[in-house]
């Protein structure tokens, strides 16, 4: 069901991307607003610009680009021209032929979405106003008029652990803990046979396949705009990830019909892009924000901020305490499942991991 009109609302930046497409440059972001939720905006006419000396002659170049003067000058003091064009593609050729030609480029090195967002001020909020088509829980704009704008966000945080089986890689269970505008949900999936004690937020499926295509649907249906959790990158999401690669189906939870990376960085760790969504990682937050602990194990950080730890105590041998529960006590491990991504969402609130994300990105003009 579509429905088109002109409306403004108030967004707050989560994820950007670009792209070049038929012989354009497309910018495309991804927010939240209080009036509308889930926001795209789609802009399509963007023209990627780099800066050379306005001494400089192009005459014998291709004229992929148009140029413009300027009233901005180089740190020498000398007027500079603006080359404009299509395509990013287009931008970065011609930078390279200008550099093996040994004449200097200004600013041929920033993206275009950091460039536009720059242009207009933004710094990850805006004002939008435009015709906007409501589609599959997304409100969508295409080139709105856009200003800065103050935002105080109100978000949906979604907190993922999952536990698994470390002998035989397979996927045991997940659970999730939803905070934020729309209430607290709690939701453990699990894999095997429901048992007589269980528990209306524990959900029993047949198979790994079985649980993640269930997961997925009701990860969209919950529509969280920020993930967190404890190791959630290196661990959780990337175990699910490499499952899903295994069982030959998508890690489907982008919005928009986007995309999920993860990447590894040495020494640094792994880094995920999630369409739409932002993800924090416990431990590196806190250490990024200067938090400082014995070590950064849940167990430790949980009781010293909260008082309360995990329902497997350390001194039990956790590994094959979990590989038992998943034969003789799924109810259990649900439970200790679901209190390790509580112990999470209740960290977050009391550090101000959140929020702190927040200012930096209001501070900083780069998005969460």
């Amino acid at each position: 069901m579509k429905e088109s009109k002109k409306i403004s609302a108030d967004v707050f930046l989560l994820t950007g991307e670009w792209s070049d497409y038929s012989g354009n440059n497309i910018l495309k972001f991804i927010g939240t607003s209080d009036e509308l939720g889930a926001v795209e905006i789609s802009i399509t006419n963007n023209k990627p610009v780099f800066f050379v000396e306005r001494s400089v002659i192009l005459d014998t170049l291709s004229q992929t680009y148009l140029r413009k003067e300027t009233k901005l000058k180089n740190f020498n003091h000398q007027p500079v021209d603006a080359l404009y064009f299509n395509t990013q593609k287009v931008l970065s050729g011609l930078a390279d032929t200008l550099h093996q030609s040994n004449i200097k480029t200004y600013e041929s090195d920033v993206d275009s979405l950091r460039r536009f967002l720059m242009e207009k001020s933004i710094n990850s909020q805006m004002r939008i106003t435009g015709v906007a088509e409501s589609k599959n829980s997304i409100t969508k704009f295409i080139n709105p008029i856009i200003e800065p704008i103050e935002v105080s966000p109100n978000f949906i945080i979604a907190s993922i652990d999952i536990e698994t089986g470390a002998k035989t890689n397979q996927l045991y269970s997940i659970a999730v803990h939803i905070t934020g505008k729309k209430g607290e949900h709690k939701k453990v999936f699990m894999i095997g046979e429901k048992p007589k004690r269980t528990s209306e937020i524990i959900s029993f499926f047949a198979d790994e396949r079985d649980l993640l295509s269930n997961f997925f649907i009701w990860f969209k249906e919950a529509d969280p705009d920020i993930i967190i959790g404890w190791h959630v990158v290196g661990f959780d999401l990337l175990f699910l990830d490499n499952k899903c690669r295994e069982l030959g189906i998508s890690l489907d939870i982008a919005r928009a019909n986007g995309r999920v990376s993860i990447r590894q960085r040495k020494p640094s760790g792994h880094f995920i892009s999630i369409t739409g969504r932002v993800v924090i990682d416990g431990p590196s937050m806190l250490r990024a924000s200067f938090f400082n602990f014995e070590d950064f194990k849940l167990e430790t950080v949980a009781q010293e901020l909260l008082g309360i730890g995990k329902t497997i105590t350390p001194d039990e041998n956790k590994i094959e305490e979990i590989d038992r529960l998943f034969k003789e006590d799924k109810t259990s491990l649900a439970e200790y499942n679901l209190q390790d991504a509580i112990l999470v969402t209740d960290i977050y609130k009391k550090t101000g991991l959140i929020e702190l994300s927040v200012h930096r990105a209001q501070i900083s003009g780069l998005l969460m």
